[in-house]
């Protein structure tokens, strides 16, 4: 949690990408509800492919980012939610049972969900590995009867089987020293991809069905939700760093300039598409003449290798037919212009760019901080939910309530 001037209680979301670190900080409203703050960018250093390549520079880096964040919200930062990019984490599916009674039948109860949960998390997990996440697919009971709760009904046996992320321990652990030495807390780790779906996805959205597509630096993540939770999850190798790349390639330029002209001028063309226009760059000392359409035929094979291999997910999966909301786009990548509505026309899915719904008035740049801003938002809900002392007792003495109530179930 952060201190401020006013009392307020703020939480701070921080997503360390391969080109940029991103802060974000939200504030807790007398109703309970998160509300935006402010955000932060600064470009990264000290960190590539996944790897801290200089702890010193990152810590820098870091500290930018958040003392930047804190000086224009005026605000003191001591703790923050840490995403965990795609490149560091691996998904896995993980089953496990249970019998729960050797003769006869007994009520499910919160400690046998608990023992199940945990005995899968043992098995999906390998060396070097923490768990960042598990969504249970599905539990079922004695064999027959599928459930998504299967707390207070009877049986014999239970099975679970769960969707984990997982994550990369040394490089997480690397991670989470060059924020410590940049004067900051870690107050829980997330998938960054996950994290942004709570700022950018409603409670009906995952509940009836809606797809993700974070569009990253190098790496996408699709991520498929039904039924309030995580079902599925995959990752694309193409990002916004391929598009610059082509237009580096193609018309001879360095990095930075590509990354400029993508920003400034760069959109994914439409099929029947016809650009003519000149535009001016600077080499060297003087400025010479570019064709855009040169800038889009660079462009073009990446959209088209990133929307088909988004198609070929969605075709594969069994569940896609279920989501109801159809796409929402984040991440940088969803900024390029005409890449959401090319989407749209090649998976016949309602496609559109997401927008953090904590915020008080709409943000044009929204989706390149969804992961920080819903970091922010996982860090405020994960203090609401477990305060700190204040209550502590009266949840105390309802466990032990709960427990007597399973125990006599389980026995009388």
């Amino acid at each position: 949690m952060i201190k401020n001037l006013i009392k307020e209680k703020s939480f701070c979301g921080l997503d360390i990408g391969a080109q940029s670190v991103k802060a974000a900080l939200v504030h807790i409203r007398d109703s309970g509800q998160p509300v935006l703050s402010g955000v932060y960018e600064t470009r990264t250093t000290g960190y590539r492919d996944g790897s801290v390549t200089d702890l010193a520079e990152l810590s820098e880096c870091l500290n930018r980012a958040l003392s930047g964040l804190s000086k224009k919200s005026k605000v003191k930062i001591d703790a923050a939610a840490l995403g965990i990019g795609g490149e560091l984490v691996v998904t896995r599916q993980s089953y496990a049972a249970i019998p729960l009674i050797d003769r006869g039948n007994k009520v499910i109860t919160t400690q046998d969900i608990k023992k199940i949960r945990s005995q899968s998390k043992l098995l999906g997990i390998q060396m070097d590995e923490i768990v960042l996440h598990q969504f249970p697919l599905y539990y079922k009971i004695d064999d027959i009867n599928i459930s998504s709760n299967p707390l207070g009904l009877y049986g014999r046996k239970l099975e679970i089987d769960s969707l984990m992320i997982l994550g990369k321990n040394t490089l997480i652990k690397n991670l989470v020293t060059a924020v410590n030495q940049a004067g900051c807390d870690i107050s829980l780790l997330s998938f960054a991809g996950y994290a942004g779906s709570q700022a950018a996805l409603s409670d009906q959205q995952r509940r009836e069905g809606c797809i993700l597509v974070d569009i990253g630096w190098s790496l996408s993540s699709v991520l498929m939700f039904q039924d309030g939770i995580l079902k599925a999850l995959f990752f694309v190798p193409v990002g916004g760093m391929q598009i610059t790349k082509s237009i580096a390639a193609s018309l001879h330029l360095t990095f930075d300039l590509a990354e400029d002209i993508k920003r400034s001028y760069g959109f994914a063309p439409g099929p029947h598409e016809q650009v003519d226009e000149d535009i001016l760059i600077k080499r060297e000392e003087e400025y010479a003449p570019i064709k855009k359409r040169a800038i889009l035929e660079a462009i073009e094979p990446v959209c088209d290798r990133l929307v088909t291999s988004i198609i070929e997910i969605i075709t594969n999966c069994e569940i896609a037919d279920q989501m109801t909301h159809g796409i929402v786009m984040v991440g940088g990548g969803a900024l390029l212009p005409g890449l959401p509505e090319r989407l749209e026309a090649k998976t016949n899915f309602p496609v559109l760019v997401g927008h953090a719904r904590c915020a008080a008035r709409k943000m044009g740049h929204a989706p390149k901080f969804i992961s920080s801003i819903g970091l922010a938002h996982m860090h405020a809900r994960g203090s609401l939910e477990n305060p700190a002392e204040n209550g502590a007792r009266g949840r105390g003495l309802a466990a032990v309530v709960q427990r007597v109530k399973e125990l006599y179930q389980e026995y009388f």
